[in-house]
């Protein structure tokens, strides 16, 4: 084997590690690189933001600076979409993270000269930064790839931001004590000029502007509508707020706790090693636990798995107020978050239709999510201010938003399985993103009472989103519609099972196969020995005439596939 043809067979390998294909390889890669860097930069400015602020004022303030934060984002955003919709998208991204990182080399030099404004603000812009940086990175991400390829990529790309988490964490907590916390901020003003070629260069390779314009953004008022006259995304919605509450408090118990013992540089480099830690479960949990569990207990109990999670560490905390109980709270907020948890919001989504999907998800992120932080803030401000309740008092408290929080995600994981059922009778369940197209044991099963319904229009619809989703198996109920359905369902189920992109023929296919079928494959297998053209010819002819109907020469095109070199 030459050097060349070992590099080749080395890449071919990383790529089928990656699910990736190599036209995906270029685009994936470089995504992948620009959320490392953005999630990098947000994970250690938290760091560094925190030990700021605490340094200075300790937890008392926190509370305001979390009700700035609420402020800071709602107006930020609000001038940021009215820019967005003059601009590319690829020019926003850019000159976004360009003002961002001119932002922390002003609070590098301003430093110096040590303002009693400074360190609020930089907690307040930390927030803004954690709003926008990653949601503007993944909207351009989803101009670059079409929806088959994005459920290719998504997943590699969903782990560079990951490992940008842990990467981040461990600059902060590697580099503060080195150079001193306000340094650390130049360092990141200059990734975040990384971050900005890398989006330009990402930009390059959007699709054409027609694809967009399927999906033309709504107004924000539009879209919470949307949200509103849907009791399922009512559901969500609640969910979501209910979750911000409680992250939120569980942050300032942590903080506090933190706070109370460490100081300085070594606080900052508590929290990097900390947000490097929990990054490293977290992507263990997403690599090797999240397809698993959502085959194992669905939506429905993955869902349930962050908040029963943090109310556990809860009850731990409250006898002892120790920092390991506080990292336990704060871990299964941090950890899970960004594996299970996000991995179950992004699923609950797949019944609603992908025309209203992003407007949908947009305006719960933005208001019901930053409006819950802002709850949080004010909440924090009355139980630690007028009613003068310690972190003990707090970590009661939120056991009762922990619990509204598990009781809205049942009812959450209750709707799923209708909405789904409904919405794969529609042909509305259209995954787009690594995370919704994950095997979850619902939407296996209502794939699999589709397909044996006896309903030709559900079945029909089933094996439109089954062919979209090769790696969802249920070859059972597919041989069963191959060998006992109307012709065209027939020649449906076997086009899938015979896919190219599948592993491997599902193992019994051949006992589908009735006499036309076998003959066909029979000729099919002439055609690609036949060396002379005029037989090839002869034989191609004869395929065709014997295929009758647009359905089957598609079975039969794919047999083709899967029997070619």
């Amino acid at each position: 084997m030459t050097p060349k043809e070992g590099k080749e067979r080395a890449a071919a390998r990383a790529l089928a590690i990656l699910a990736l294909r190599p036209g995906d390889a270029a685009r994936a890669l470089i995504a992948s690189a620009y959320v490392f860097v953005v999630i990098a930069v947000y994970i250690a400015v938290k760091a560094v933001r925190d030990s700021l602020f605490l340094g200075k004022f300790g937890a008392i303030k926190l509370p305001y600076a979390i009700i700035g934060v609420a402020i800071g984002v709602s107006l930020f955003v609000a001038v940021y979409l009215r820019i967005a919709r003059r601009v590319s998208p690829t020019t926003l991204g850019v000159g976004t993270l360009l003002f961002f990182a001119g932002n922390l080399t002003f609070f590098w030099w301003a430093a110096r000269f040590d303002p009693p404004w400074l360190f609020p603000v930089v907690f307040v812009w930390g927030g803004i930064y954690g709003v926008v940086g990653p949601a503007q990175a993944w909207t351009l991400i989803n101009d670059v790839f079409t929806t088959r390829e994005a459920k290719r990529a998504f997943g590699a790309i969903g782990a560079g931001g990951i490992a940008g988490g842990i990467c981040g964490g461990w600059l902060a907590s590697w580099i503060s004590p080195r150079i001193g916390t306000v340094n650390v901020l130049l360092v990141l003003a200059a990734l975040l000029a990384v971050a900005a070629w890398l989006a330009l260069v990402l930009g390059r390779r959007r699709l054409p502007a027609s694809r967009g314009a399927e999906r033309a953004p709504r107004h924000l008022p539009e879209s919470l509508r949307l949200v509103a006259g849907s009791p399922h995304l009512r559901l969500i919605a609640a969910m979501v707020l209910l979750a911000a509450l409680a992250t939120a408090i569980a942050d300032y118990q942590f903080q506090a706790i933190a706070a109370s013992r460490l100081k300085g540089d070594t606080l900052t480099s508590f929290f990097g090693a900390f947000y490097a830690a929990v990054g490293a479960v977290s992507l263990a949990l997403q690599l090797f636990l999240a397809g698993r569990l959502f085959r194992w207990i669905g939506l429905a109990g993955a869902i349930l798995v962050m908040p029963l999670s943090m109310f556990g560490a809860t009850i731990a905390l409250i006898p002892t107020l120790s920092l390991w109980a506080a990292v336990l709270v704060k871990g299964s907020d941090t950890v899970l978050k960004h594996s299970i948890d996000r991995s179950s919001r992004e699923l609950a989504y797949l019944p609603v239709s992908r025309t209203v999907k992003i407007h949908v998800k947009s305006a719960i992120d933005m208001v019901v999510d930053r409006m819950g932080d802002g709850l949080a803030g004010g909440l924090l401000l009355f139980l630690t201010g007028a009613l003068a309740l310690s972190v003990r008092g707090l970590a009661v408290v939120n056991l009762v938003f922990i619990a509204l929080w598990t009781a809205a995600a049942i009812a959450v994981g209750r709707s799923y399985v209708g909405e789904l059922s409904r919405s794969i009778a529609e042909g509305r369940a259209q995954p787009a993103t690594w995370d919704e197209g994950l095997a979850s044991a619902e939407t296996i099963g209502a794939l699999r009472g589709a397909l044996r319904s006896g309903d030709e229009a559900r079945a029909e619809a089933a094996l439109s989103l089954l062919a979209e989703n090769p790696d969802w198996d249920l070859a059972e109920p597919l041989r069963k519609l191959a060998a006992e359905g109307s012709p065209a369902l027939r020649a449906r189920a076997l086009a899938i099972l015979l896919d190219p992109s599948r592993h491997g023929p599902a193992p019994g296919v051949g006992s589908t196969l009735d006499a036309e079928d076998k003959t066909l494959l029979a000729e099919c297998i002439d055609l690609l020995v036949a060396e002379e053209s005029e037989q090839r010819q002869r034989v191609t002819a004869t395929i065709l005439d014997r295929a009758g109907g647009e359905a089957r020469g598609a079975w039969v095109a794919l047999l083709l596939r899967r029997l070619g070199p």
